[in-house]
């Protein structure tokens, strides 16, 4: 691991393997050079290590390696597939055992989520990325990166972290990209791989030194705080301010779906629906509570009256305190308070994943939820103002409407007058 540790450390990727007649060990040892040659991005490596782990594949074992091994050959096989550096015929093969890696992590990460749940879903963001689903692969690579954080996998983190910087980077999204890769950076460092942070630094064409100066302790999620805020803030009609404020969230938190409800007249209305998959975004005519499932509503009742925020990490445990059953996994409900008083409240589900919700994203959210205030109060603002310039429009037509109509109707008398004029002299002389 010095290689990892000291970037001068020569690579040594010939030396032998003495102990031919035990599989296992060969297996084991093989994986950790798979890891390493794409920690170091040696494709000629990965490409022959991955054919000597094919054929001691055939032998079945279970190892503790085994997971790394079906993990980073998918990695790798992800990556050829991005480059396009394979052949039609090496396509197929990398396919098939794509689904057969991602099968295994399914299962694996379904039997111990807090090891395996963050590998299946980096997997899950990069087969996304591979079929061109953008909205999944972005929520996908953001779960894998707070799922071993959360687990303290640190060097996972920083790999999520930089897979995702490598996704936006293919998108021309040059700003978002560095935010991750610096943040993969400061992981790989705590790691110890050294040699792996000066590499993303110098592929990724970033400073390390100068951007940790200039950020100081400016943290990658204040980065999103601004990012998200501004984007807030150029927003001043209420649909494009829900639209906004919902798919960014939603984003941010790892969620599948989220609900925007207002507080008026003490009642509470659901103002707008986003969903991520479909990226579909439904705008409600302030529908009532009571329209929506019985579990929903118990929860914002609940954080309505308390004024404290919800977690709830597996909504389909039996005899949860809200309810019995729910098509949700997990669960984030916030207040967005204003003046010590709630006027709005976040709802959200993840429908994939116990436990995708963290104390984190609380701190997050209170941090956003105060532009949020603002903006909406404005865009309510905004929506009087238009109302009654609406109004006054129509006011105005109408006043012209009858304006219209009684000149019409002043000229109508006055050629019946002149009319008359005309008629009674002719009859006057007739006489």
């Amino acid at each position: 691991m010095n290689i990892l540790r000291y970037p001068h450390h020569p690579v040594h990727w010939a030396c032998p393997i003495t102990i031919q007649d035990q599989p296992a060990i060969k297996i084991m040892h093989y994986s950790v050079r798979l890891q390493m040659s794409f920690l170091l991005a040696d494709e000629k490596q990965g490409k022959a290590i991955l054919v000597e782990l094919k054929k001691l594949s055939k032998d079945t074992y279970t190892l503790p390696i085994t997971t790394v091994y079906y993990f980073y050959r998918a990695m790798w096989q992800f990556h050829f597939l991005h480059s396009q550096n394979c052949q039609v015929q090496e396509q197929r093969l990398f396919l098939t055992d794509i689904r057969q890696s991602l099968k295994k992590f399914k299962k694996w990460a379904a039997y111990s989520p807090e090891n395996y749940e963050h590998l299946y879903a980096l997997l899950m963001a990069e087969n996304y990325r591979l079929h061109n689903n953008d909205n999944e692969a972005e929520l996908y690579y953001d779960r894998a990166i707070r799922l071993a954080s959360m687990n303290g996998f640190v060097q996972d983190t920083a790999l999520a972290c930089e897979r995702a910087a490598n996704y936006y980077l293919a998108k021309q999204q040059k700003k978002t990209a560095r935010h991750y890769i610096l943040n993969g950076i400061q992981n790989i460092e705590t790691w110890g791989a050294e040699t792996v942070a000066r590499r993303w630094a110098r592929d990724y064409q970033v400073h390390r030194k100068l951007e940790n100066q200039s950020r100081e302790s400016l943290s990658f999620d204040m980065m999103t705080v601004f990012e998200t805020t501004q984007s807030f803030a150029t927003a001043i009609r209420m649909e494009e301010l829900l639209y906004k404020i919902l798919f960014s969230l939603l984003k941010h938190v790892g969620a599948n779906s989220g609900y925007f409800i207002h507080k008026q007249q003490q009642e509470l209305l659901v103002l707008a629906k986003a969903e991520a998959a479909e990226k579909t975004f439904t705008m409600y005519d302030q529908q009532s509570m009571e329209n929506f499932n019985a579990n929903m509503q118990s929860i914002i009742r609940y954080v309505y009256n308390s004024k404290e925020h919800v977690i709830i990490d597996n909504a389909q445990k039996p005899q949860h305190p809200f309810f019995s059953y729910s098509t949700a996994k997990s669960i984030l409900c916030l207040p967005i308070i204003h003046q010590n008083e709630i006027i709005s409240i976040l709802y959200f589900e993840n429908t994939l994943m116990t436990n995708a919700f963290h104390p984190s994203h609380v701190q997050l959210l209170k941090v956003i939820a105060a532009q949020i205030a603002v903006s909406f109060e404005n865009a309510k603002i905004y929506g009087d103002l238009e109302k009654r310039v609406q109004l006054r429009t129509r006011e105005l037509d109408e006043t012209n409407r009858h304006l219209i109509k009684m000149n019409e109707r002043l000229e109508k008398n006055e050629l019946e007058r002149k009319n008359s004029c005309i008629v009674f002299p002719m009859n006057y002389a007739h006489r």
